[in-house]
């Protein structure tokens, strides 16, 4: 609790929880002390809730193994199970960003994590917008494992659509290198660090749930 007042007492912008999805952009430091000064736990859930789905809506889009070609309430509970995964899959990285803080001293709870990664999911959620142009370019093909440009004499769209993503993927996560450098107190190459190990032992673990996608969906209705 003395650590969350130290950060606390650290003058920040005029802000307010609505300007903060704004804010948390170009200044997520000073959004971040305000965040953790006045926290807002049920919009921190509800945005864990939204990245999930909006995460498992592109990975639906992106993973070549994915094949909706089922009935409605199959693409549906696949889509459901999926999102489902990937919020368990946010809380497991939160508790290992816990456990891996600890190796510097720092002791905050899980909840303060979930906060930074929640807001630093906002770049995420707006990458779904990039899924126009990409049914522009895939057509309906782009929920197959398929996929094939139905617009082949614009191939800079494509081209432009895969930086913006890979763009807003290093945005969201140097976000949240920044939120944990406010409320760790650590330089930024220890923030990463801690990310990165984090990171790295929650794709380990989930390594084996990945692999059972990849090889088929079907035994989720068996």
């Amino acid at each position: 609790m003395s650590q969350i007042l130290e950060i606390i007492e650290e003058p920040g912008p005029d802000l307010s929880h609505n300007k903060a999805f704004v804010y948390l952009w170009f200044y997520p430091a000073a959004t971040f002390r305000f965040l953790l000064k006045h926290p807002l736990w049920g919009r921190v859930q509800a945005l864990l809730i939204l990245g999930a789905c909006c995460s498992a809506l592109k990975r639906m889009a992106g993973w070549t193994f994915v094949n909706l070609s089922g009935s409605v309430l199959e693409n549906l509970l696949k889509y459901v199970l999926l999102a489902i995964g990937i919020f368990a899959s946010y809380l497991l990285f939160c508790w290992l960003l816990k456990r891996c803080s600890t190796l510097f001293g720092k002791r905050f709870e899980i909840a303060h994590f979930k906060l930074l990664l929640a807001y630093a999911l906002l770049p995420t959620i707006v990458a779904l917008l990039l899924l126009l142009p990409k049914l522009f370019l895939f057509g309906a093909s782009l929920f197959t494992p398929e996929k094939e440009l139905t617009r082949g004499d614009i191939p800079w769209l494509e081209l432009s659509v895969y930086a913006m993503e890979f763009v807003l993927f290093i945005w969201s996560a140097l976000i949240l290198v920044r939120g944990l450098q406010v409320l760790l107190k650590l330089p930024a190459v220890k923030a990463l660090l801690i990310l990165v190990i984090s990171l790295g032992l929650t794709m380990l673990l989930l390594l084996p749930l990945l692999f059972l996608l990849s090889q088929n969906w079907s035994y989720i209705f068996l």
